[in-house]
């Protein structure tokens, strides 16, 4: 036997109005909270979960493999390329988070905000560039 008190007139309401909703329109009635679509599921943006699961490894990859690169180099102390492997590999993170950190970059300039949601979309495109960058650098002062 299920206790009536508050939790049981807050069922009561949300079976009630699932019921009017349903009675209402074709659409499908969740019956819980715990059914909403998410945005990470890809139900509003249209994209299949597999295929974020493909970009995310393949970003991975592209970030992953210039730190092993110097992390194999021979020509360096090991402290110092397991030092600029780790720096290769979190220098897109930092600038990911330096984007998010600053609105303007998200689109929330209060003048010419199309323009500094350009330079914030470039900056992130350029993520995937700059441990490539610091590979290039390193095998520049090894050589």
């Amino acid at each position: 036997m299920i206790p009536c008190g508050s939790g049981c007139a807050a069922l009561v309401v949300h079976l009630s109005a699932c019921v009017a909703i349903r009675a209402q329109s074709p659409v499908k009635v969740l019956s819980s909270p715990h059914q909403l679509p998410h945005i990470a599921d890809g139900v509003i943006s249209g994209k299949p979960p597999m295929l974020r699961v493909i970009f995310a490894v393949i970003v991975v990859a592209l970030v992953a493999l210039p730190a092993i690169l110097i992390s194999l180099n021979g020509r360096l102390r090991l402290p110092l390329r397991l030092f600029l492997a780790a720096a290769a590999f979190v220098a897109p993170l930092l600038l990911i988070w330096a984007i998010h950190l600053v609105p303007a970059f998200n689109g929330e300039a209060p003048q010419n905000a199309n323009f500094w949601r350009g330079v914030g979309v470039l900056l992130s495109a350029s993520m995937l560039i700059v441990p490539w960058l610091i590979h290039a650098a390193i095998k520049r002062q090894t050589d």
